[in-house]
């Protein structure tokens, strides 16, 4: 099995009111693409914040729609979750990033909520919890929510050992959310207790929303952002890749 977990791609970022840098942002996207299927990828993870805004450029989403229509193309499933810059306004029920799940372009993964549970679905029309593929893969997914995400992480956890996970080989969480201790004066991260009762369930957790690339216990990684997002950034080392590429076998 093998995989590419990318997250905080950020198309339609014009940053400093530049036109070149709007391209970059919208290139890099379409190169990590053409190396999924170069490398035969069984499957993508976007790990939220494909977009900039929640109000998408027309040409931001234009390049969105190329690269996941190649992935399509190829026979890779994309698989995401929403991060905090795209997600809908308060009273929208519905974001571009769920407009692409509805075009078939990806599948968007959440759990819903009833009476203070988190209740893990199969993803169907509706959208769902988590995707089965094959090789007895299941990928759970968890959008942005902020202040709330360790009390969802509990939640989820407690949810999680319900679930009969017999037929299942390899599981992975993906989640937009941050670790603490990875940027200095970073509110609403995770605490490695929140996480702590995952492990003997998640293989992989994949993450988003730091820009910082990081790995930790070999089972927590977070790609970064694939582009220089904010002058801050530019002190950190390069990384050999922008993309985290992981091979399994199952």
């Amino acid at each position: 099995m093998r995989f590419l977990h990318i997250s905080d791609v950020h198309l339609g970022y014009q940053q400093y009111g530049s036109k070149e840098r709007f391209n970059d942002f919208s290139a890099v996207f379409l190169h990590m693409v053409e190396q999924a299927i170069e490398q035969q990828v069984d499957f993508l993870l976007i790990a939220g914040d494909l977009f900039e805004k929640r109000t998408v450029d027309p040409l931001a989403m234009r390049v969105a729609v190329e690269g996941l229509r190649m992935l399509r193309e190829a026979g890779i499933p994309v698989l995401a979750v929403e991060g905090n810059h795209e997600k809908a306004h308060y009273r929208d029920q519905y974001s571009w990033v769920d407009f692409l799940d509805g075009l078939g372009y990806l599948h968007l993964l959440n759990p819903r909520f009833k009476e203070e549970r988190v209740i893990l679905e199969p993803y169907g029309e509706e959208g769902g919890a988590y995707l089965d593929l094959p090789g007895g893969v299941r990928v759970y997914g968890l959008k942005y929510y902020g202040a709330s995400t360790g009390k969802v992480f509990g939640l989820f956890t407690q949810a999680l050992a319900e679930i009969d996970h017999s037929d299942v080989q390899f599981t992975i969480l993906m989640a937009h959310a941050g670790l603490e201790g990875q940027l200095p004066r970073y509110s609403g991260t995770l605490t490695h207790n929140d996480l702590a009762p995952l492990r003997e369930q998640i293989d992989y957790l994949a993450l988003g929303h730091i820009h910082k690339p990081y790995t930790v216990e070999g089972w927590i990684y977070n790609p970064g952002s694939p582009e220089t997002w904010s002058i801050e950034e530019t002190a950190w080392p390069e990384t050999v890749s922008y993309t985290h590429l992981r091979a399994h076998e199952t």
